[in-house]
């Protein structure tokens, strides 16, 4: 009887063993597979960003020969031709044709948010329509000077950090997207009309709310700007073109004329081209950005960035 039950403890014993085999052996099974499918992801993955660099790559470059080439002819002025660059690329096949998107923007489209003034600032936010100009005027100065004082009407360290939100980085703005976590402009919009960008406000591409952000301008002198972009005319002189306004506005430009001059541009001073490009399932997202200056008949890149 002993026997019989010392046999079936046995073969129970051995039993455990195989199942706990069985089970390791899954485990093991398991792991390597998930480890196996991760490596494989992490590889498809890595192809996918390689693949959208290499097309947002030649976007990029696609972009900067059609720039080239319009700079070269010898039929149209190269400064005409710097100030069109955008309609050019758009319109020329070589570009155009690619598998991917590229933009354009002349610097000065938009005002720099670290250049500007305390009173530029108000005279932008006040063009937009807002109402609370001055508390965001505080709120950026906040954000980008190097203490933590708060303004009258500004948000230190100490009110970001009881609404759970990242502190002001108490030094100038890195990228175009930190403008949207200053207090008052989350919502982003105003990030089309101020960039890190550097450069005089370009008179031929700015908007009229950034160029009434400039002393002087009245909103007739605003609206004539913009009217005349439409037809396809430009101001190749500013003095000359105030002549063209009421005698208010006319006064007003000549009154400001010395800053009005120091603060813009008729040509732009530079061009950021951008390219993206997609690759895969989920899509993975390449970017190329080059900030481009004209030295006479070419574009040369003094600044690449790469995002992924």
């Amino acid at each position: 009887m002993n026997r019989r039950g010392s046999n079936a403890r046995e073969r129970g014993f051995a039993m455990l063993s195989v199942l706990w085999a069985v089970v390791i052996v899954s485990t093991l099974v398991l792991a390597t597979t998930i480890a196996g499918r991760d490596a494989f992801d992490a590889g498809r993955n890595r192809a996918n960003v390689s693949r959208a660099y290499w097309s947002a790559n030649d976007c990029a470059e696609r972009a900067r020969l059609v720039i080239d080439n319009a700079l070269a002819r010898t039929d149209v002025p190269p400064e005409r031709a710097w100030r069109d660059l955008d309609a050019i690329v758009h319109a020329d096949p070589l570009a155009a044709g690619s598998a991917c998107e590229t933009t354009l923007e002349a610097t000065g489209t938009r005002l720099d948010v670290n250049a500007a003034s305390p009173e530029e600032l108000a005279r932008l936010f006040t063009a937009l329509g807002r109402q609370d100009a001055f508390l965001l005027v505080d709120a950026v100065e906040d954000w980008r000077d190097a203490d933590d004082d708060v303004l009258p009407n500004g948000a230190e360290a100490a009110w970001y950090a009881a609404a759970h939100r990242p502190s002001p980085r108490n030094a100038p703005f890195m990228d175009d997207a930190e403008v949207s976590r200053v207090r008052g402009l989350e919502d982003g919009a105003t990030q089309r009309y101020l960039t890190v960008e550097p450069g005089p406000i370009c008179i031929p591409t700015a908007s009229a709310p950034v160029l009434l952000s400039l002393p002087g301008v009245t909103d007739e002198m605003a609206s004539a700007i913009i009217a005349m972009r439409a037809q396809g005319q430009q101001i190749e002189d500013l003095a000359a073109f105030s002549y063209s306004l009421s005698s208010a506005a006319r006064d007003s430009l000549l009154t400001h004329f010395q800053e009005i001059s120091r603060r813009t541009t008729l040509n732009p001073e530079a061009w950021i081209v951008t390219a993206s490009a997609r690759s895969g399932y989920p899509a993975v997202e390449a970017r190329v950005e080059l900030r481009l200056l004209r030295t006479n008949r070419r574009a040369v890149v003094v600044r690449r960035r790469v995002r992924q």
